[in-house]
């Protein structure tokens, strides 16, 4: 019973070819069906993946794909021959090769990633969030608010994101602040905060305020063309209190309401 569960479990994603199976011919049958398809799959991975490469990574990528098919045919063979029952080796000769050949699709798609992908593929958490968590870790942090972009084109990723940080000062409710993590491809990023203001004046000849504890979203605003890398803003977008943007400009960042009848900055406390 146990033999069989474990076979089950490497032929689930063959499912569907092998639905209704009821003979050991009928097993292999619909195992190389789907083998040769997985085998069609992984070829055209293979080649889109050499297409993007120069002369020189094509020939290393052909060399390290043909090692690769080796060991597939060396292992496969291996555990066929670990089966006694004659008639059970090529099923099980069959499973290996499935399972490593989707294995090596999916290896073949992660190894044109970024290093953040391969981070959350291994489960490690990355480099900037470390440091923002240890640099504000009395920050509750919006996971899904967070957006990046190269914002002041220099060539290297930042990111940015919603936070809520308690008023200790007079125990009001918290307050939003947007986190800037500058996060190189090499070295250790570094963190700052810009506290969204708890009220805004309505306008110049009003004193009236409203509270800005209402934000709907974070947008990351940058022009882009192929030749050029124009400085981003990043918008904050509240109910209650407008815009707000996170400018870049020759003396660095600044945090500044947006007014929405002129188009600049407004007034805020």
């Amino acid at each position: 019973m146990t033999g069989f569960s474990a076979s089950q479990g490497q032929a689930q994603n063959a499912g569907k070819f092998c639905e209704g199976i009821k003979t050991t011919a009928n097993l292999v049958g619909c195992l190389n069906t789907y083998y040769e398809k997985k085998k069609l799959e992984l070829a055209v991975a293979f080649d889109e993946i050499l297409l993007s490469l120069s002369d020189d990574d094509a020939d290393l990528f052909k060399e390290t794909q043909q090692k690769w098919v080796s060991y597939r045919d060396t292992e496969c063979e291996w555990e066929a021959h670990s089966e006694e029952k004659e008639s059970l080796k090529r099923v099980k000769e069959l499973y290996c090769l499935v399972r490593l050949s989707e294995k090596r699709q999916e290896i073949l798609h992660l190894s044109r990633s970024d290093i953040e992908s391969q981070n959350v593929y291994q489960g490690i958490t990355p480099r900037w969030e470390n440091v923002l968590n240890d640099s504000y870790g009395d920050i509750y942090w919006k996971a899904n608010s967070r957006i990046k972009g190269d914002f002041n084109c220099d060539g290297q990723e930042e990111n940015f994101i919603l936070g809520i940080k308690n008023d200790t000062s007079n125990r009001k409710a918290g307050f939003f602040v947007v986190g800037l993590i500058e996060n190189p491809s090499i070295g250790q990023p570094s963190a700052r905060i810009f506290d969204v203001p708890l009220t805004r004046k309505s306008d110049e000849t009003n004193s009236e305020e409203r509270a800005c504890n209402d934000i709907a979203q974070i947008v990351l605003q940058q022009s882009l063309t192929e030749d050029t890398c124009e400085p981003s803003r990043v918008v904050v977008v509240t109910e209650s209190c407008g815009e707000f943007a996170l400018i870049y400009g020759q003396d660095g960042f600044d945090f500044l309401p947006i007014d929405v009848n002129r188009s600049d900055e407004g007034k805020m406390n």
